[in-house]
């Protein structure tokens, strides 16, 4: 299998907030429970890359990231994608700020022009806390616990590589900070 990438923000600050309230979830009818190390907001997939397409993305994301300065985001609720008693997604909602939505827009435009196939779907910022419904037979319930909404500053964005034999299975293979 070859490599395969994507861009998004590390939220490490919040790993541990985060873990605790993925173990407060019944997250046990899913298959793949992500790892605190894992968890992030994807601002673009990208799949399989080229050395020159890494080459030219590289060189775009640190002209884009040169030029934003640090900004909050806030986690508001947890959400799922697919149906609520069995999906395929259970995640924690980022809300939409300005910041984000111009960051994801300036990431998305470099990597169509490295190259990488744009994606034209709705932009739903999230941190996946885990994914793949195991148990047709079962239902999830439908009381989530609140979230503290509370913001954190993000000061960087990262390339990342998918080892999927490996835990955590992501790899920060290049990161690009905000100006200060």
């Amino acid at each position: 299998m070859s490599n395969h990438y994507f861009i998004a923000i590390s939220v490490e600050r919040l790993h541990s907030e985060l873990k605790t309230l993925q173990q407060s979830l019944d997250t046990s009818l899913f298959k793949h429970i992500v790892h605190p190390k894992d968890f992030h907001i994807t601002l673009m997939f990208l799949g399989e890359a080229t050395e020159e397409q890494l080459g030219d993305l590289r060189v775009r994301l640190k002209e884009i990231t040169r030029n934003i300065t640090p900004f909050e985001i806030t986690p508001t609720s947890i959400g799922v994608f697919g149906k609520l008693s069995q999906p395929r997604v259970l995640y924690v909602e980022v809300e939409k700020s300005k910041s984000l939505e111009e960051l994801h827009e300036l990431v998305v435009e470099s990597c169509a022009e490295a190259g990488f196939k744009k994606d034209t779907r709705e932009y739903r910022p999230h941190i996946t806390l885990a994914k793949k419904w195991k148990d047709p037979e079962k239902k999830i319930g439908r009381n989530m616990p609140e979230i503290k909404k509370k913001s954190h500053e993000i000061q960087s964005i990262g390339l990342f590589r998918v080892s999927p034999s490996d835990s955590p299975r992501y790899k920060c293979v290049e990161r690009y900070d905000f100006k200060k």
